[in-house]
């Protein structure tokens, strides 16, 4: 190997070595970790913390009819019930636009601004019949879902519940109305038993409510003729089938009387059966527990 060679291969060997200890200094210093290590825990976000677009879980929850998931987190924070968004909607624009029933009764109960306007000067009563929502909503239910919103919106205006009670636009921080007088007879003349349900999980005591003239909720499912509410407030909720009202009429009775009205009578047989055979599901129930 001739010097010139040589000398070429020294340089080759020197400017390998410099770029190897170059690369290896900058690992290094990206991996030593700063003088002030950020908790990754600090950067976990807040369910009260807005998201880009300003809207809270409190918004997401009222939009996707989240009730328990909503109450839950307002436990924690009631000022997010009235939180506004990067558009200005708070979380009952967002029930009002969806005709989430059970969300509008809870957030106007509990110190919701029925008056709140978005950016654009909407109230949440503007946003019902939302021509997206429509398109994509069964068509009966969303219907009488928004026709109920805009009673219950317009009564909360005036300081009023479904039943002519005074809303308070004041609560106390430790304190939340889960009760919606009302609205579990609503419920039924609309025949919404899917809201029904989730009222009466919500608040057990609903299938014992009683109108001004002592109408309960399955007195008015025996006028409409509604098979499966009727079902549901005997063998799930333990209503009353032999209970009358103030003017002495039994849920037989209003069904014979309406059935005309409701167009059917086979809830008519239904009512008889349960009235006859009241301990058939208590029997099953305990038939089950030995086994």
């Amino acid at each position: 190997m001739t010097s010139k060679q040589l000398l070429l291969y020294a340089q080759l060997l020197l400017t390998f070595i410099l770029c190897y200890q170059a690369l290896g200094d900058e690992i290094e210093n990206q991996a030593t970790p700063s003088e002030d290590p950020v908790n990754v825990l600090d950067k976990v976000p807040s369910p009260s913390d807005p998201n880009a677009k300003g809207s809270t879980l409190a918004h997401d929850f009222a939009q996707q009819d989240q009730l328990f998931e909503l109450i839950d987190l307002a436990e924690d924070n009631r000022e997010l019930l009235n939180a506004k968004d990067a558009n200005g909607w708070t979380p009952l624009h967002e029930a009002a636009r969806n005709g989430h029933v059970l969300i509008v009764s809870f957030l106007v109960e509990n110190g919701a601004n029925v008056f709140a306007k978005t950016d654009e000067g909407e109230a949440a009563r503007d946003l019902i019949h939302d021509e997206d929502v429509l398109l994509v909503e069964d068509g009966d239910s969303i219907n009488e879902r928004y026709n109920l919103v805009q009673t219950i919106l317009l009564l909360a205006e005036g300081g009023q519940g479904l039943d002519g009670h005074a809303i308070k636009k004041k609560k106390p921080t430790d304190e939340f109305v889960l009760e919606f007088p009302g609205l579990p007879h609503a419920l039924v003349q609309l025949q919404l038993l899917s809201e029904l349900e989730d009222l009466y999980f919500l608040n057990d005591d609903i299938v014992h409510e009683n109108d001004a003239n002592g109408w309960t909720p399955l007195h008015e499912a025996a006028r409409v003729g509604n098979l499966d509410i009727i079902s549901f407030l005997v063998e799930d909720a333990g209503g009353d089938v032999t209970e009358s009202t103030t003017g002495g009429k039994t849920v037989l009775q209003i069904a014979e009387e309406y059935a005309e009205e409701a167009g059917t009578t086979d809830h008519i047989d239904l009512i008889k059966d349960l009235i006859e055979n009241p301990e058939d599901d208590d029997e099953e129930d305990e038939e089950n527990d030995e086994f």
